[in-house]
């Protein structure tokens, strides 16, 4: 089953949210201050930890943490899909439906660097702190979103994220290889000179293709 956290606004707008590898919930409630928001979280798994995040990061705001599959529904009726990162994968791999509704992808890569994915799992395993700055810090285009997150955002995810499960995320959706489909529901957003995977191509009829800056969006 997987782990779902649910913030209901009372909104008009649901939106989905596939999150990129290591990415914690409280980042999208920032990121979308008004909707309803349904959270992929694959990377806090351990009851206590989630108990302590929930205090720490979800402070006035009713949070519900569901255990299914995506297929059973929830009560909030989704209009919008935001995919992230090798969230893209993960929905390759486990939701191609999700791609029938309005969808934004966001940062998305095609495949990734065999190299480059065992060098991060060697890392991870000898500190996976360290790794995770270096990582969050390539990241960003500019000192100041670079700041922004080292001063809100950092400090939450390093101590919340758990090693093993990052090394297994890697190790099964780093390594898969996909094209994003051509329609025109699809919005991609991308920094060309992004150096995290490999950039999709921008030959597509259907889909729109936006320009942004850095990996990690501070609004969007």
């Amino acid at each position: 089953m997987d782990a779902w956290v649910v913030i209901d606004r009372k909104s008009i707008t649901t939106r989905l949210v596939i999150p990129g590898w290591s990415i914690l919930p409280h980042y999208f409630l920032s990121l979308f201050p008004k909707d309803n928001l349904i959270i992929l979280n694959p990377f806090i798994l351990d009851q206590n930890q989630w108990e302590l995040y929930v205090k720490s990061t979800f402070i006035n705001k009713k949070v519900r943490l569901k255990f299914q599959k995506l297929e059973q529904g929830f009560n909030l009726k989704i209009n919008q899909v935001f995919i992230f990162s090798m969230g893209l994968q993960w929905v390759a791999q486990h939701a191609q439906e999700l791609y029938r509704l309005p969808c934004d992808i966001v940062s998305p890569s095609t495949n990734y660097n065999a190299h480059e994915i065992d060098q991060m799992i060697i890392n991870l395993n000898k500190s996976y702190p360290a790794l995770l700055k270096a990582f969050y810090r390539r990241c960003f285009d500019s000192n100041s979103d670079w700041m922004w997150w080292k001063t809100n955002q950092l400090e939450t995810h390093i101590d919340n994220n758990n090693s093993k499960i990052l090394i297994d995320w890697l190790d099964i959706y780093g390594r898969i290889k996909v094209d994003i489909p051509d329609l025109k529901n699809i919005n991609v957003w991308v920094d060309l000179n992004d150096k995290i995977g490999v950039k999709p191509s921008l030959n597509l009829e259907y889909t729109q293709i936006n320009p942004i800056k850095g990996h990690i969006l501070r609004c969007f």
